[in-house]
């Protein structure tokens, strides 16, 4: 599958370093990574690529969603750009995605970075958290006004999933949730559509296909983000160690699961220096 990205390429660097692929998480888009790219390219002399997974942003739909077939997609991305080695940044869905394809190909990967994501299959209360999400932005496009502008339709968004979403830790916590910038919507006609599949996205949720058995040893350097009021409980994970025993795990006081948008000053360090130690 052919998917939709952008590449970003430093102005001073060597080519002969392995490039930053960065992987989006569930119901997000390449464009989550915009704000970081161009400085971490910048900071390491590396290119830095992003792209939409299937079922995301610009990129086909399909409706084969499992972590076989979105590893394969980071697989032949790879390929389709004579990509022999990389450092892989990757959040939520795409984080797992990035342990699935170290442990598969370990030779391709020079670090791997994970973002609040865990080893674990997917809780109940985590998938149930995350299909009343999916729920309330299917049903918030009807409170967009008519022939409202992009910024005015993501308002509406928001406030509409604001005013229907329990008083939860994931509410509370969550800000980037609300970023009006990463809301994945576009304009067809008349009226907003989402650049999400989320009929795919919830039958892969509440369905086996959300939670794969990994195997294999990830020898390399691996740095797993985590926030400690996540629900992803990656602190007392210990089967990290198993796959990447070389892992480092670093918390962050105060985040939920969206580090890089609600505190991405620290973000942005902590990959940084973990890139260029």
């Amino acid at each position: 599958m052919k998917l939709a990205y952008e590449v970003i390429l430093p102005r001073e660097g060597n080519k002969s370093l392995a490039p930053i692929v960065f992987l989006h998480g569930r119901l997000d888009s390449r464009k989550t990574w915009k704000k970081f790219a161009p400085e971490i390219a910048k900071k390491t002399g590396r290119e830095v690529y992003m792209y939409d997974a299937r079922n995301h942003g610009e990129s086909p739909w399909s409706d084969e969603m499992t972590f076989d077939a979105i590893t394969d997609d980071l697989e032949e991305f790879l390929d389709d750009h004579d990509i022999e080695k990389a450092i892989l940044i990757g959040h939520s869905l795409g984080g797992r995605t990035a342990m699935t394809f170290a442990l598969r190909k370990p030779e391709v990967v020079e670090k791997l970075i994970v973002e609040d994501m865990d080893t674990k299959n997917y809780s109940s209360i985590s998938r149930r958290t995350i299909q009343q999400i999916i729920i309330l932005l299917r049903h918030s496009l009807a409170s967009i006004p008519p022939k409202a502008d992009e910024t005015t339709a993501k308002k509406s968004i928001v406030e509409f999933v604001k005013q229907k979403l329990p008083p939860t830790k994931l509410q509370v916590k969550e800000r980037g949730i609300y970023d009006l910038d990463t809301i994945p919507i576009k304009k067809e006609g008349d009226s907003y559509v989402w650049q999400a599949n989320l009929d795919v996205l919830e039958d892969m949720l509440m369905t086996d296909k959300v939670n794969q058995q990994l195997s294999g040893v990830y020898s390399g350097e691996a740095l797993f983000l985590y926030g400690k009021e996540s629900f992803f409980d990656v602190e007392n994970d210990e089967d990290i160690h198993k796959y990447f025993p070389r892992a480092t795990k670093l918390g962050i006081e105060g985040a939920g699961h969206l580090i890089h948008q609600d505190f991405p000053n620290e973000f942005l360090q902590h990959i940084t220096n973990f890139i260029l130690k």
